[in-house]
């Protein structure tokens, strides 16, 4: 990442097109799962100095765990449950706005199969 300044452009690994086949670990290719994505830009923005505050904070951390476990040696990355998913999507959408606070005049984070830092229209 950028010391100086905040390039735009591509800032996590993708997550594949939906019916493309198993969702592989990024080492192998890129290809990441949506839970993967959410904790990397949750991760992200922790580097950056955002907070997770209380039991979210403990929950990640063990949610972080359970995916270096759950990764193992294989490339094939099994999904958390659909309640999990949703919290780190939740968490995903905060880290965003927190980081949106924090971007420099004229630029943006956005996600989406990825997350991407892009020049906005000035107006």
């Amino acid at each position: 990442m950028p010391t100086r300044r905040d390039e735009p452009g591509q800032w996590t690994s993708r997550t594949p097109e939906p019916g493309s086949g198993p969702d592989l670990w990024n080492v192998t290719g890129g290809r990441i799962s949506p839970e993967q994505l959410h904790i990397d830009v949750v991760t992200l923005a922790a580097q950056r100095g955002m907070s997770l505050l209380g039991g979210d904070a403990s929950r990640f951390t063990d949610v972080c765990a359970r995916y270096d476990t759950i990764a193992g040696p294989s490339p094939v990355l099994d999904r958390v449950d659909t309640e999990t998913a949703q919290w780190l999507q939740h968490l995903a959408a905060e880290a965003v706005d927190w980081l949106n606070e924090r971007a420099e005049p004229g630029r943006r984070f956005v996600l989406t199969d990825a997350l991407y830092l892009i020049d906005v229209a000035k107006t």
